[in-house]
């Protein structure tokens, strides 16, 4: 094998190994799992895993900031589409879980017109002040 053949192999593998890195990151920061939870298991399975700091360097980095930028394009996209037309919104907070006290809330406005959210917001409770409409 020629010496360029290896440098392109070795190269293609450090790019599936980053690709399915990512892959794995993104699965415990969509569903929600708990990584410390996720990496003693994989270890109980004698999996080779890297350490839950590294795991959150990584989703510091890499995973929030890919999330957020998809998600301001993705935003910016919908608007543009709605721009000028009449629209009919709703919108929605939450704040506890059973069980759960509620230190944060998410408001979420959902566009009736094409059937899309077109905002979410994250807050902390206290931040919020309520207002009795009746």
């Amino acid at each position: 094998m020629r010496k360029a053949d290896k440098e392109r192999e070795k190269e293609q593998k450090k790019e599936s190994t980053l690709s399915f890195f990512l892959l794995f990151l993104s699965l415990f920061l969509g569903v929600g799992a708990s990584i410390k939870k996720v990496l003693l298991v994989f270890r109980h399975m004698g999996v080779l895993v890297y350490n839950e700091p590294t795991y959150y360097y990584h989703q510091r980095h890499l995973l929030i900031p890919t999330v957020i930028s998809f998600w301001c394009k993705y935003q910016k996209r919908i608007l543009d589409t709605l721009k000028g037309k009449e629209v009919v919104l709703a919108g929605d907070g939450l704040h506890d879980s059973m069980g759960h006290s509620a230190k944060y809330g998410t408001y979420t406005i959902f566009c009736c017109t094409v059937g899309l959210i077109i905002h979410i917001v994250l807050v902390q409770v206290s931040d919020i002040t309520l207002v009795n409409l009746y």
